[in-house]
């Protein structure tokens, strides 16, 4: 199959050898394509290539030819995670030594955040949410309060309070974590409890009013006073909490969930924006949004014409109004405004 260069994803397998204009080869075929990859291609002023179809996209095999080193980082990390669930259950607290371990094993690999967000979405495994889910949050945040402006030091503590978000959901039974239906009311109200369990977790381990406990407690607080536990507001909400709690929606409505499967990457988008009047704070929210947009460059769309291209250029002023390549025209959607995109295609 022939594509622009400008389509191409990571992970794409190259149909054919490629060459540049002077004859010198490039890249054999079926080489898995990798960020480094794509720039050599442009670099080269190459246009089109040939790629493979590839029948099973996010197979294993598919994952660990593009991210070897990431996806064992990432296992590392989830069994971290597992591992404290497990001290909570059997000791009832946790060692911030062995969450400064893996959390920094785990941030140095994702530091560079070039195609992160292709990279997560190809792998949540409904069975292992709650795990994967504290992770990818942890690493969010981390990028949030860096898009923010703070320091490496004070984002990694960020991340670490993101990465440990959900540590009371150790002591929720797994018949409710895992329950493949909706929760009936009883049970959501014991599911809720895992922000209280978190607190008093993180304040047995870590001290009276250290900053874990307190993400812990207020990641599902909301600035209208609509969140829980304690209905706080504005500004009595912990600024870290903020940052957290708008990575774990993002992280929850673009995973696979044992009751419910992943939204459409614009749609969780643009119920991000919606929430930032009112629920979520805005300047963390469309810092957020703002900083996703350069990892869509290059992913396919559909739009509500029915036609397929992909996005060239972000547009900065209206987050969801970019600049579209249709084979060899352009579609400018902030002029175009009967136009809008239906999906965006991740795989």
């Amino acid at each position: 199959m022939r594509i622009s260069v400008a389509e191409l994803k990571i992970g794409d397998v190259l149909g054919g050898d490629v060459y540049n204009l002077s004859g010198l080869h490039l890249l054999p075929t079926d080489k898995v394509i990798s960020e480094e990859d794509r720039g050599k291609l442009l670099k080269h002023n190459i246009d089109y290539i040939e790629i493979k179809k590839d029948k099973n996209p996010k197979s294993k095999y598919r994952m660990q030819a593009l991210y070897p080193k990431h996806l064992q980082i990432y296992k590392n990390a989830i069994q971290g995670i597992r591992d404290l669930f497990q001290s909570v259950r059997t000791e009832g607290i946790i060692s911030k030594d062995f969450v400064n371990e893996r959390y920094s094993e785990l941030l140095l690999q994702f530091q560079d955040e070039q195609d992160l967000l292709s990279f997560l979405l190809h792998l949540n495994k409904k069975d292992e949410y709650t795990y994967e889910h504290c992770v990818q949050v942890g690493i969010f945040s981390y990028f949030i309060a860096t898009w923010l402006g703070l320091d490496n030091e004070e984002a990694t503590l960020i991340g670490e309070t993101g990465y440990l978000h959900d540590i009371g959901k150790s002591k929720v039974d797994n018949a409710i974590l895992l329950k493949p239906d909706r929760l009936t009311n009883d049970e959501f109200a014991e599911m809720k409890k895992h922000t209280t369990y978190g607190y008093e977790i993180l304040q047995e381990s870590l001290g009276d009013n250290n900053i874990f406990a307190i993400v812990a407690l207020e990641h599902h607080e909301r600035l209208n006073g609509s969140g829980y536990p304690l209905q706080k507001k504005y500004d009595d909400i912990h600024f870290y909490s903020k940052i957290v709690a708008v990575a774990d929606i993002f992280d929850a409505m673009t995973s696979n969930r044992v009751y419910q499967e992943r939204k459409n990457l614009l749609y969780v988008l643009r119920e991000l924006h919606r929430m930032s009047f009112g629920e979520l704070d805005a300047a963390i929210t469309h810092t957020f949004i703002k900083n996703l947009l350069p990892h869509l460059i290059g992913k396919q769309v559909v739009l509500n014409n029915g036609q397929t291209g992909t996005i060239v250029l972000t547009n900065l002023l209206d987050f969801f109004r970019p600049l579209i390549q249709l084979n060899n025209e352009f579609l400018d959607l902030s002029v175009h405004t009967y136009i809008d995109i239906v999906s965006i295609i991740m795989d």
